[in-house]
Formats: structure tokens, sequence, C-alpha cells
């Protein structure tokens, strides 16, 4: 940066205001003026050097540094490095080609831009996927949105419709079909109920008395027996 041309406008200043003094005094202006310059060129490199440590805080992570070649100041900018591949940017493709997923969309509906921002792993994994369908990335993540907005619609709409996974407003859901009751195993041969009813808690017909004992069997005052029979 040139200062010499800030250095003599303000040795010129102040020649001239003592352009209408007596010779001495313009004499005297002059010599000042030679002062001036030194003294002037100095609070120029101090004020360049703070408005560099200004900018260079705004400016963090890069910055602007002030090198001084030979007699004039010069500045270095070093800008800040983005993050290679750090956001995947969705552009419209043409409007020209119509994707057959997309036909129950409006034709005349405007196209969204759309920053999204990935995992350089999963970038690279969208990457390989869209080249092995011979799409770009862009459309291959289309693809995968309207599959999803699709599955969702072949699912019901509503809370608890479908069975999986169901992502709803009210939260995430996870559905799975009723069981079908399994009925009671059979009574193995020989059990005493097995020839009559099977279901649990039936016994035999009241006619059928045949286990039960007959009354006044037994000892009966103090007396020990064996109570044969089930009891309902």
């Amino acid at each position: 940066m040139e200062l010499t041309p800030y250095v003599a406008s303000v040795r010129r200043g102040v020649q001239d205001s003592a352009a209408l003094a007596d010779d001495h005094t313009r004499q005297v202006a002059e010599r000042l003026g030679a002062g001036v310059e030194a003294a002037t060129r100095l609070a120029l490199l101090s004020a360049l050097a703070d408005a560099a440590s200004e900018i260079s805080v705004e400016l963090a992570p890069g910055s602007v540094d002030l090198r001084m070649q030979g007699a004039e100041p010069t500045f270095v900018v070093t800008l800040p490095t983005p993050a290679p591949h750090d956001v995947t940017v969705l552009q419209p493709e043409d409007p020209t080609v119509v994707d057959p997923l997309a036909a129950d969309a409006d034709a005349d509906e405007q196209q969204a831009r759309v920053s999204l921002r990935l995992p350089q792993s999963v970038k690279e994994k969208v990457d390989e996927y869209a080249d092995a369908e011979g799409v770009s990335t862009n459309t291959w993540l289309l693809h995968r949105v309207l599959e999803a907005l699709a599955d969702r619609t072949r699912a019901g709409r509503g809370r608890g419709q479908g069975w999986g996974l169901n992502i709803g407003h009210d939260g995430v859901r996870l559905n799975v079909p009723p069981s079908v009751p399994v009925p009671p195993p059979p009574f193995r041969p020989g059990f005493p109920l097995a020839e009559h009813d099977p279901r649990p808690g039936r016994g035999r017909p009241e006619g059928d008395r045949s286990d039960r004992g007959r009354r006044g069997d037994g000892p009966r005052d103090g007396g020990s027996g064996t109570v044969q029979g089930w009891v309902r």
C-alpha cells in the first residue's frame, strides 16, 4: 500500500495554512511539514495494524496480517478453508425430464432447493448407490424420498395404520399384528376327563359318579379313609 500520497497531503495542508503569512512564517511551516511527514507515516501504520487486527477477529478462522515491504505496508489475507464435502446441495434437475416416481406431483409446482448435511461416510455410500443406478446423487435422494412417502401412503393414514414402524406427528409407533390364540393341548390318553369334555374346568357328566365313592363307605367317627373323585 502506497502511503506517500497521504503523507504529502498532510504536508501540503501544513504549508497552505501559512500561505498568507510573512516569509519567516512560511519558512517555519515548510520545516514543520518535513517533520510532520515521519509522524504522519507512523500514525498511518498504527491505524492500519489496528484495522487488520479487528478484521482478523471478524474473519476467524481466517486472518489479515500487516507486513512491511521496504517502507510500504502490505496486507496478507488468509481465508478460512471450508471442509470438503461438508454440504450437499440438491440442485433442481432439468425440468424437461419427467420422473415416473414424481408423476403424482403437480406439473406446475416449483422446485425447492434443500441443503443437506451428511457425514462423509454416508455421502460416499449415497454416491456409490447413485452411480450403480446410473443416476445423479440428487435424483437418487429424490427417489428415496418419494418411495418413503409412497410407503406411508400405502400403509394408511391415521394412528396405528399398518404393521411395522410407523412415523407420525405424534411420534414413532411399533405396530405388530395380533397373535392367533393357541388352543390348549389335548389331554393325554387315559386322563380321567379325556373321554368327555376336553375343555379346562369341565369334568364328567353329572350322572357319572362312579369315581366319587358312595356315601357311607369307610369309617365315620374319628376314622380315616381315602376320598376319591374330582373336586369341581
